[in-house]
Protein backbone atom coordinates (compact mmCIF):
# COMPACT_ATOMS: atom_id res chain seq x y z
CA UNK A 1 0.00 0.00 0.00
CA UNK A 2 1.34 3.51 -0.69
CA UNK A 3 0.20 6.45 1.05
CA UNK A 4 0.88 10.00 -0.45
CA UNK A 5 1.05 12.76 1.25
CA UNK A 6 2.46 10.57 4.27
CA UNK A 7 4.19 13.48 5.84
CA UNK A 8 0.85 15.25 6.61
CA UNK A 9 -1.66 15.43 9.46
CA UNK A 10 -4.07 12.46 7.67
CA UNK A 11 -1.46 10.58 7.74
CA UNK A 12 0.07 10.78 11.54
CA UNK A 13 -3.85 11.04 12.78
CA UNK A 14 -5.63 8.50 11.27
CA UNK A 15 -4.44 6.47 8.30
CA UNK A 16 -1.51 4.74 10.39
CA UNK A 17 -2.95 4.56 13.68
CA UNK A 18 -6.31 2.43 11.64
CA UNK A 19 -3.74 0.54 10.01
CA UNK A 20 -2.35 0.01 13.65
CA UNK A 21 -5.04 -0.97 14.80
CA UNK A 22 -6.46 -3.51 12.18
CA UNK A 23 -3.03 -5.09 12.81
CA UNK A 24 -3.69 -4.98 16.18
CA UNK A 25 -6.99 -7.01 15.69
CA UNK A 26 -4.66 -9.24 13.23
CA UNK A 27 -6.81 -8.31 10.38
CA UNK A 28 -3.98 -6.71 8.58
CA UNK A 29 -2.16 -9.39 6.67
CA UNK A 30 1.48 -10.87 7.93
CA UNK A 31 4.28 -9.23 5.66
CA UNK A 32 1.68 -6.36 5.17
CA UNK A 33 3.83 -3.14 3.56
CA UNK A 34 2.97 0.50 3.45
CA UNK A 35 5.33 2.46 1.57
CA UNK A 36 4.88 6.58 2.76
CA UNK A 37 5.63 9.14 -0.28
CA UNK A 38 5.73 12.84 0.09
CA UNK A 39 8.47 15.77 -0.99
CA UNK A 40 10.20 15.68 3.16
CA UNK A 41 13.34 14.27 2.90
CA UNK A 42 13.73 11.65 5.75
CA UNK A 43 14.84 8.45 6.17
CA UNK A 44 12.69 5.01 6.89
CA UNK A 45 13.50 5.13 10.25
CA UNK A 46 12.48 8.66 10.85
CA UNK A 47 9.14 7.51 9.32
CA UNK A 48 8.61 5.03 11.36
CA UNK A 49 9.86 7.11 14.64
CA UNK A 50 7.06 10.16 13.79
CA UNK A 51 4.41 7.60 13.26
CA UNK A 52 5.38 5.32 16.33
CA UNK A 53 4.78 9.22 18.25
CA UNK A 54 1.45 10.00 16.62
CA UNK A 55 0.22 6.65 16.71
CA UNK A 56 0.66 6.35 20.15
CA UNK A 57 -1.53 9.62 20.51
CA UNK A 58 -4.25 8.92 18.32
CA UNK A 59 -4.66 5.62 18.01
CA UNK A 60 -8.64 4.80 19.62
CA UNK A 61 -6.45 1.63 21.51
CA UNK A 62 -3.69 3.16 23.55
CA UNK A 63 -1.09 2.36 24.80
CA UNK A 64 0.68 0.75 22.18
CA UNK A 65 1.20 -2.74 22.16
CA UNK A 66 5.61 -2.71 21.53
CA UNK A 67 5.44 -6.56 19.75
CA UNK A 68 2.62 -5.71 17.36
CA UNK A 69 4.31 -1.82 16.91
CA UNK A 70 6.93 -3.59 16.05
CA UNK A 71 6.05 -6.37 13.81
CA UNK A 72 3.64 -3.58 11.77
CA UNK A 73 6.79 -1.25 11.80
CA UNK A 74 9.02 -3.69 10.11
CA UNK A 75 6.40 -3.02 7.10
CA UNK A 76 6.71 0.63 7.20
CA UNK A 77 8.60 2.53 4.92
CA UNK A 78 9.48 6.08 2.93
CA UNK A 79 9.96 7.32 -0.37
CA UNK A 80 10.60 10.92 -0.71
CA UNK A 81 10.33 12.85 -4.40
CA UNK A 82 8.30 15.36 -6.27
CA UNK A 83 4.56 14.46 -7.36
CA UNK A 84 5.54 15.26 -10.82
CA UNK A 85 8.71 14.28 -11.18
CA UNK A 86 8.90 10.81 -13.49
CA UNK A 87 12.22 9.90 -11.07
CA UNK A 88 10.62 10.08 -8.13
CA UNK A 89 7.72 7.16 -9.11
CA UNK A 90 10.47 5.04 -10.94
CA UNK A 91 11.95 5.02 -6.89
CA UNK A 92 9.02 4.81 -5.89
CA UNK A 93 8.36 1.61 -7.98
CA UNK A 94 11.87 -0.22 -6.94
CA UNK A 95 11.21 0.53 -3.37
Amino acid sequence: MVIFGASGDLTKRKLVPALYNLALSRLLGPGSCVVGFARAAKTDAEFRDEQRAATASHSRRRPLDPAVWNDFAQGLAYVSGQYDDPASYARLRER
